[in-house]
């Protein structure tokens, strides 16, 4: 079980990396608390009554994200691996879900408590700080930041398409190294229907295209609750290959 988790936070982080998840500035964290730092820019009716302004959606959208509350769901497609996943967030909490060829891996922050269930297996672990903190850094999926600059808005095929591009934040490994001149910049186009709602981002970043549809998004009545671990097998921190799951009743 701990492998399939290293592998869902590898291709999460794979993804997040290729979405542009940045890190909120100052000004956005002190506001997320506040429920009116959601302006106006993110009500449709009040939006509908000034002109649009090229990034005006992204920027609605990212006041959305960055209030703290909202769940989402999408269909990707990543360096030629298709999966689906779901985000929810409410205060400090979130949960994650993500389909790992065919298997689904559910992670769920609630206060102190963090553990990841594998339901095929009818099994659960507690998360590690160290992995929580990962899983943490790829919740506000899409959300631009003071690192990010606006390149245009143009039409495509009816949707509004706003182009950013947002610095790559990423750490090379050991001995790696880019070619001299390598634009490490992602490149990031938010699709946007005729009302301002998000449906499709397509990023290229080092030459590797990730296409995300949202099939889902909500800002209000999001919900986060630990599910009843009581009848799963939990696993250990530290199991050996081949060794027997632990059953969490004894």
């Amino acid at each position: 079980m701990k492998k399939i988790l290293a592998s869902a936070l590898a291709l999460i982080m794979s993804v997040s990396v290729l979405t542009a998840c940045g890190d909120e500035d100052s000004s956005s964290k002190a506001d997320k608390n506040d429920s009116s730092s959601v302006s106006s820019a993110a009500d449709p009716a009040e939006e509908s009554s000034k002109e649009y302004e090229p990034g005006d959606f992204t920027k609605a959208y990212t006041e959305k994200v960055n209030s703290n509350s909202f769940a989402m769901e999408m269909k990707v497609n990543a360096m030629g691996m298709d999966t689906t996943s779901k985000v929810k967030r409410n205060g400090d909490d979130f949960y994650i879900s993500i389909d790992l060829f065919g298997e689904v891996i559910d992670i769920y922050k609630i206060g102190d408590k963090a553990i990841a269930i594998i339901p095929s297996q009818n099994a659960y672990t507690e998360v590690s700080s160290d992995e929580l903190g990962a899983y943490e850094d790829s919740v506000n999926t899409f959300a631009i930041d003071d690192k990010s600059t606006f390149v245009g808005s143009t039409e495509e095929d009816g949707f509004t398409v706003e182009t950013y591009k947002v610095p790559l934040d990423m750490e090379l490994g050991e001995g790696v190294t880019l070619e001299e001149g390598t634009d490490t910049d992602s490149e990031v186009k938010y699709y946007y229907d005729a009302d301002g709602n998000l449906k499709k981002i397509v990023t290229n970043s080092l030459g590797m295209e990730s296409t995300s549809e949202i099939t889902s998004f909500e800002t209000e009545n999001v919900t986060i609750e630990l599910p009843d671990t009581s009848s799963m097998t939990k696993v250990e921190e530290g199991m050996g290959e081949g060794e027997e799951l632990v059953d969490s009743e004894e």
